[in-house]
Formats: structure tokens, C-alpha cells, sequence
């Protein structure tokens, strides 16, 4: 995700501006972009041509110049990359997916949802949020997918249900486009504070949250993100931190945990 002008940093200082979204989410998307271009060798300066007498020589090798990493084709700024536990009854996930923005997510395929519970919105007062979900799932690459609008959060099909037991799990961008998006505040929520699931059948399943935390991306608490939990949870998901002046994502990710 692509951070906004004056964004402040979760606990590490203020966030410097990054590069425009691509997303895809995006997640990577989770769903990319910023990264700078590749560099060309510097043109070699003009000879003067031999005279007739001289013998002619083999020009000496060069050598290229260096290039720098790029994100993953399909990758977004500002979400989230670190290999997550699998659910009981699924595959393991892939290894962890290489720089790319995304938020990481278990493989597998999505359960069936019961009729009317599906979640479709998201509601945080204390940050005024009021979104839709959508439906996320798990790219070949092991990251989550992200929403492609900024307003929207995801819901992670492959997590827990809203009101079952274990995570559900609901990421969104900080940033898109070089402005704020649905959990550019996610960082500045305190425990006691209220998040709403909206499920398809309007019953609406209430949380708190226990606590917020941020993250270096290489460095992911996917157990204690993602682990099995005797009751039902819900983690948000989104990114944070510095940002990476290479390639314009940022570094951490910020995580606000609620039962």
C-alpha cells in the first residue's frame, strides 16, 4: 500500500510519503509497486577510429550495472509477507513469498459458509470506520489477495468465521494511491475499543480489542496471529512503519488483536 503525505508511523516515528499503489492488493498484492527501475549500463565514450596501420583489438568486456530488487509482479504496497500456520485439515502453505506488500495467508481452499453468515462489513467507531468486506483468498504465492478499492477491507475465507472459534481474520490497506485508506488509523486503536462484524443475515458480531502491536515483516508472529484459539477472535490486519525508500513499501506490519 502506498503511504499518504504526513502518515504517522505505529510506534516508530512519522511515516515518510511512498510510491503509488499497485496492489493487486493487493496483497500483494499482499497484493506492488514503487520499487525503482533498473539501471542501464552507462554508454561507453565514442573511440577514434584506428589508422590504417594499426591492428585491430577486441574491445574490453563491461560491466553491468547493478540492479535492485523489485516487488513480485501482482504485489501492493503496504500490506503484509511472512509464511502463515495452516488450519487444521488443509495443506501446508508454500515458503514465505519474497518482499512483496501483501498480507501472508495460509493455503487451502475456503470452507463452505452456512447460508447468511458470511461478513460483509466492518465497523471501528473509535477510528470511523464503517466498510464493506470482501472476500479474500490465497494467491499461488502464499500472500493473501487485498481489496483493489481503498475504502474496502477483506475477509480471509480460509480464517474462522465471525462468532466461531479461532481467528477471523480481516486485512485492508493504510494506504492506496498516496492517500489514506480504510485502516490508515488501525494503529491509533486502544484495548476496550469496539469492532463490529456485519454478517449477510444482518446479525452483527461485537468484539474488543485486547491489545495493537506492530512488526518488522520479517519478523511475523504468525502463530499468535494465526494460531488455533479456544474462542472466537479477530485480528486486523494492515501495514505500518517506515517505508523503504528502494521500494516505496513499508516495513512492518500493524496488527490490532480482539475477542
Amino acid at each position: 500500500m502506498t503511504p499518504p503525505p504526513g502518515r504517522r508511523a505505529a510506534g516508530v516515528g512519522a511515516r515518510r510519503p511512498a510510491a503509488a499503489a499497485c496492489l493487486g492488493l493487493a496483497l500483494l498484492a499482499v497484493t506492488a509497486c514503487g520499487a525503482p527501475a533498473t539501471p542501464g549500463p552507462g554508454r561507453a565514450a565514442a573511440e577514434p577510429a584506428p589508422s590504417a596501420s594499426a591492428a585491430p583489438t577486441t574491445p574490453p568486456a563491461t560491466t553491468p550495472a547493478p540492479t535492485f530488487p523489485t516487488a513480485e509482479p501482482g504485489a501492493a504496497p503496504g500490506v503484509v509477507a511472512a509464511p502463515i500456520p495452516t488450519p487444521a485439515g488443509t495443506s501446508a502453505p508454500q515458503a514465505e513469498v519474497s518482499g512483496a506488500q501483501a498480507v501472508p495467508g495460509p493455503a487451502g481452499e475456503a470452507p463452505a459458509v452456512p447460508e447468511g453468515r458470511r461478513p460483509v462489513a466492518v465497523r471501528v467507531p473509535a477510528i470511523g470506520v464503517d466498510a464493506p468486506l470482501v472476500d479474500l483468498g490465497v494467491g499461488g504465492d502464499g500472500a493473501i489477495e487485498v481489496p483493489t478499492a481503498a475504502g474496502d477491507a477483506g475477509w480471509l475465507t480460509t480464517s474462522s468465521l465471525p462468532g466461531e472459534r479461532g481467528p477471523a481474520v480481516v486485512a485492508g490497506h493504510v494506504a492506496l494511491g498516496g492517500v489514506p485508506a480504510v485502516f490508515a488509523d488501525l494503529d491509533e486503536l486502544a484495548p476496550g475499543d469496539d469492532v463490529v462484524l456485519v454478517l449477510e443475515d444482518g446479525t452483527e458480531v461485537p468484539f474488543s480489542v485486547d491489545a495493537v502491536e506492530s512488526f518488522p515483516k520479517d519478523a511475523f508472529p504468525t502463530d499468535r496471529v494465526y494460531g488455533p484459539t479456544p474462542a472466537p477472535v479477530l485480528r486486523l490486519v494492515t501495514c505500518g512503519g517506515d517505508v523503504d525508500p528502494r521500494t516505496g513499501h513499508y516495513v512492518d506490519n500493524v496488527v490490532a488483536y480482539a475477542s
